[in-house]
C-alpha cells in the first residue's frame, strides 16, 4: 500500500478513485430520503426529526461563500461545487471556509468538482487544494480560462478531469508532489495524467506538464483537433497508452506524424529519447522546451477594457492594483485575460 496525503491509503490510480468513488457521501440519495420521510410524518416527529436532520447535516457538510462543503476532518473541507441553482461566472474558490454552525474555521484542499455548465467562464483554485475528483471540471462548456495549484498530492490527475471543456484554449497542470520509492531507497517525485482526461476539448491549443510525468492514460487529449503545441517537462518520456491523441480510425488514415500539425517541447537532454520512443508517431515536430518557472510576467495583450483584480495564490483578492503589493507571487485577472506574476 502507498501512502496518500493525510489519513488516507491507496494501491494505484485506479484504486484512489475508487477508493473516493465508494467514501463519497450519496447527498441526493441522502436529500431524497430525509425529504420523503418528513413528508410522511406528521406533527412533533416532523419537529424532531427536522432538528434530528439540521444537527447531523451541519456535522458533516454545510454551504458557505456560494459553495457546498463536506467536512474531511478537524481541520480540512472539500468543495462539492456550487450551491444548486447558484453556479457562478467566475469561480474563485475560497482557500478556508467557515461553517457557521459552529464557526469553526477549515481548510480547503480538496476539489471533488465544479460544474456550472454554460455559466462558468473561470475557475481559479487556490493553493490549499491538492487533491481532485473524477470529473472535476468536465462539460463545463463555456469555461475558459483555470487557474491550478502549484502542486498537487496526487499520484496521477484524475480521469475526465477536464473532458468536453469545449472553450478552454490553454491549461497547465500542477507539479507532481506524491513521491514515489525506487528499490534502491531513493525517492522522486511523478505525475500520472488520467483517462480522457482533457477528451473533447475542442478549442485547446497548448498543454503544460512541467513536470516529471510517468504515464498519460487511454484517449487524454483525443478529439482536441485545435491542440498545436504540447508541452512535456519529463526527463524519461512518459508511458503512454494506444490512442492517447487519436483514435485507432484516425491513426490509420494518417501516414505519420508528418500529417500531425501539433509540435512537442521538452528538455534539451531528451529530445533523441522521444524521438525513438512511441512519441514520435503524433509529432510532426520535436523541440527543445524553454526554462519553465510556472511565473509570467503582465503581458502586454491584457485587456485593458475591464478592471483589474488581484489575488494571492490562496484565492483571496487583494486588490485592484499591483502597485504597493508585497513580494510574492500573485493572480492578476482583467478582462478576458489571467496572468501569474512577481513581485520583487
Amino acid at each position: 500500500m502507498r501512502e496518500a496525503s493525510g489519513s488516507r491509503t491507496v494501491t494505484d490510480t485506479d484504486s484512489y478513485a475508487f477508493f473516493i468513488n465508494q467514501s463519497e457521501p450519496k447527498r441526493g440519495v441522502r436529500r431524497y430520503f430525509f425529504k420523503n420521510m418528513i413528508r410522511n410524518l406528521s406533527g412533533k416527529c416532523v419537529l424532531s426529526f427536522g432538528l434530528m436532520l439540521s444537527a447531523h447535516v451541519s456535522a458533516s457538510a454545510f454551504q458557505a461563500e456560494g459553495y457546498e462543503w463536506e467536512i474531511f476532518n478537524e481541520s480540512e473541507v472539500r468543495c462539492d461545487g456550487f450551491i444548486w441553482g447558484k453556479a457562478q461566472k467566475i469561480a474563485n474558490i475560497p482557500a478556508s471556509v467557515t461553517n457557521t454552525y459552529t464557526q469553526k474555521t477549515y481548510t480547503n484542499t480538496y476539489v471533488y468538482g465544479i460544474h456550472g455548465g454554460a455559466t462558468v467562464e473561470e475557475i481559479i483554485v487556490p493553493e490549499t487544494v491538492r487533491q481532485f475528483g473524477d470529473g472535476a471540471f468536465r462539460r463545463n462548456s463555456n469555461l475558459k480560462r483555470i487557474t491550478l495549484p502549484s502542486f498537487t498530492d496526487m499520484s496521477s490527475l484524475p480521469d475526465y478531469m477536464f473532458e468536453e471543456c469545449v472553450s478552454l484554449t490553454e491549461l497547465t497542470t500542477p507539479k507532481a508532489h506524491y513521491k514515489f520509492y525506487k528499490e534502491d531507497g531513493t525517492t522522486y517525485y511523478s505525475l500520472g495524467i488520467g483517462e480522457k482526461f482533457c477528451y473533447g476539448c475542442t478549442s485547446l491549443t497548448k498543454v503544460v506538464i512541467p513536470t516529471e510525468c510517468f504515464y498519460i492514460s487511454f484517449a487524454a487529449f483525443q478529439k482536441c483537433p485545435n491542440l498545436r503545441h504540447f508541452y512535456v517537462y519529463s526527463i524519461e518520456p512518459p508511458y503512454i497508452e494506444s490512442d492517447v491523441f487519436f483514435s485507432e480510425e484516425e491513426m490509420a488514415v494518417r501516414s505519420r506524424a508528418d500529417e500531425s500539425a501539433m509540435t512537442l517541447y521538452v528538455p534539451a537532454e531528451s529530445i533523441e529519447l522521444y524521438k525513438n520512443s512511441s512519441w514520435s508517431k503524433y509529432f510532426s515536430e520535436i523541440k527543445e522546451a524553454p526554462e519553465y518557472s510556472g511565473i509570467t510576467d503582465i503581458a502586454s495583450d491584457m485587456d485593458a477594457s475591464g478592471p483589474l483584480h488581484v489575488f494571492d495564490l490562496y484565492g483571496r483578492q487583494v486588490g485592484q492594483d499591483i502597485d504597493g503589493l508585497a513580494p510574492g507571487i500573485y493572480i492578476i485577472r482583467q478582462g478576458n485575460n489571467s496572468k501569474k506574476i512577481v513581485v520583487r
